[in-house]
């Protein structure tokens, strides 16, 4: 393993990344530590030569990612990845391979890379570093360790991988799921939607007022975590702010607190501030209030047929079920709904709204067709 805090380092590294057709590429990242998170190692292997960069050295690694930008890259996992490199080094890949997406499309239950390699090769993989904190220094020679164990097996994977969905068809599949891949942590996420932003885990099923002050909890919380530099969810979890804002909205401050069980933190200054934001919120009149669900733009519930989404979803779980694949995988929940809103009227007009890829319209679309344009309905 060749760990690269030097630029004369780096320079030598590109050499022997650069005859390499497709590289094993993971990074490591600090964001269970930081609320402006960062990537902390780039691991790579090329030619069965584990690399790992430490780019919290200051290098300048504008050569490395124009390396990386003409290669076919294997990732576990790619998204959170692509999304971090794009966002600290502007690296757009060119193409990309995800084992964790391929295994899930041969129908895999265990898809970690842990399962995976003990699956392929018999070998166990520690997990005991992955919650480390990566932008601790010096690194430990465990976490360079785990580091480079995260990459060595990924070609070879690749290749296992590639062959069965090869036998059972399905390589255009994962191509296709690659591409999107690549799209979505491309896509420029700087304009947050004001009204989709701040939905957590539990605002689902509040409503009025309740669902008023959930949103001011997490806008203080997102506040707070910024100040500090921690992660959102060590500030306060999300069923305790789920909690807090059904309470809060019938019951005083008091009231509430000897209810929920806050974090040993909440005192002095930031309980204060708690009881001010809880304040406001019961304040809103409710034209201030959010909508109770969050609706995408090209979603008007009004006009949906509950009935129509409904067998749309169990076409798509019979279908997923004859192909031994997760159901969300054959179509989210999303994707349903933008079908049943839109109500194509053939493949074309579906491809075109792309909440689907062409192959899932390949199992699906004509099914959905039949649904969509039943004169009985």
């Amino acid at each position: 393993m060749n760990l690269i805090e030097k630029q004369e380092s780096l320079e030598r590294a590109i050499e022997l990344i650069r005859p390499a057709p497709e590289i094993g590429v993971d990074v490591e990242a600090d964001s269970l530590y930081h609320y402006f998170e960062k990537i902390c190692l780039i691991q790579m292997n090329p030619a069965d030569i584990p690399i790992v960069v430490d780019p919290l050295n200051g290098l300048d690694l504008s050569p490395l990612m124009e390396q990386l930008g003409g290669k076919l890259l294997i990732f576990h996992g790619a998204d959170y990845d692509l999304r971090l490199l794009r966002k600290d080094f502007g690296f757009v890949p060119y193409r990309i391979f995800d084992t964790m997406k391929a295994a899930q499309l041969l129908g895999f239950e265990n898809i970690g890379l842990a399962s995976l390699v003990e699956k392929y090769f018999g070998v166990h993989l520690s997990k005991s570093s992955q919650k480390l904190d990566w932008s601790e220094r010096p690194l430990k020679k465990c976490m360079l360790d785990y580091a480079a164990r995260d990459v060595i097996y990924l070609p070879e994977l690749k290749d296992r991988l590639e062959k069965e969905l090869l036998a059972l068809g399905r390589l255009h599949w994962l191509t296709e799921s690659c591409e999107q891949i690549v799209a979505s942590a491309m896509a420029n996420t700087e304009a947050a939607d004001p009204d989709r932003e701040w939905r957590f885990k539990g605002t689902s099923a509040l409503s009025g007022k309740t669902l008023a002050l959930a949103r001011v909890l997490w806008y203080w919380r997102e506040a707070e975590a910024k100040k500090m530099n921690r992660p959102a969810f060590k500030v306060i979890g999300n069923q305790t702010m789920v909690e807090l804002a059904s309470l809060a909205a019938h019951l005083p401050n008091e009231e509430v607190f000897k209810r929920v069980n806050l974090p040993r933190t909440f005192v002095g200054r930031r309980l204060a501030e708690l009881r001010k934001v809880l304040n406001e919120g019961r304040d809103y009149l409710p034209a201030r209030w959010p909508m109770d669900k969050c609706k995408g733009k090209n979603h008007p519930q009004r006009e949906t047929n509950p009935a129509v989404i409904e067998r749309l979803r169990e076409i798509r779980d019979l279908k997923s079920r004859q192909n031994l694949i997760e159901p969300s995988l054959l179509a989210s929940r999303a994707a349903l709904l933008e079908v049943a809103v839109r109500k194509p009227r053939d493949l074309e007009t579906m491809r075109a709204l792309r909440c689907l890829m062409k192959w899932q319209i390949g199992i699906l679309g004509e099914a959905f067709l039949e649904v969509l344009w039943d004169s009985k309905r």
